[in-house]
């Protein structure tokens, strides 16, 4: 059976391998370094550049995006918190993906799936702090990283285990950010 990833999922190298380079990538996406939207090869003939950049908000509109993921991350928490499962796969894209050691699970169902175990347990609970949130330079992704703690009891004892995750979220036309993609680390310690 396959455990939930920020639940405590070993992670195996492969997938650490593909968050690394999703992570490398995403994060020079959102650094802001350098001329955005330019390659620094030559596309025409005169030996400027045959493409337009993309439009790049100002640093006030990457700031209020930052602010608006952190908000975003913030209801995705409060609704686990408040609507378990419900709460979890609703902060998903449709086609969102959870990237578990076995593979991705992919859209609502199979992340639905995936994470019953964990919800069903009437003693489990999640929390998670990002430490560092990112907006790309178009503004359409964004990433949070941080620290997660999932709780229950087991054998009548409340255990603790804290791991850290790596989310990617896609500003949806209407404003909305959702999970594009979704991965949490092994707990770094063993349960209480």
């Amino acid at each position: 059976s396959s455990s939930p990833h920020r639940p405590g999922a070993p992670v195996i190298p492969v997938a650490l391998r593909s968050l690394g380079l999703l992570a490398l990538l995403l994060v020079a996406g959102c650094s802001g370094g350098g001329d955005p939207g330019t390659s620094g090869s030559s596309d025409a003939p005169d030996g400027s550049s045959a493409r337009q950049p993309p439009s790049v908000p100002a640093e006030s509109e990457r700031d209020r995006l930052r602010a608006e993921l952190a908000a975003a991350e913030a209801a995705f928490e409060r609704a686990v918190s408040e609507r378990k499962l419900d709460g979890w796969v609703e902060a998903f894209a449709s086609n969102g993906m959870m990237i578990q050691p076995d593979g991705p699970v992919v859209g609502h169902e199979g992340i639905r799936l995936a994470m019953a175990g964990a919800f069903a347990d009437s003693t489990f609970s999640l929390t998670w702090t990002p430490d560092l949130i990112g907006v790309s330079n178009d503004g359409t992704l964004g990433y949070t990283t941080g620290r997660y703690e999932r709780r229950r009891v087991v054998d009548g004892e409340e255990t603790a285990q804290r791991g850290s995750y790596f989310t990617v979220w896609r500003r949806q036309p209407d404003g909305r950010w959702l999970v594009e993609a979704d991965m949490g680390t092994e707990p770094s310690n063993p349960p209480d």
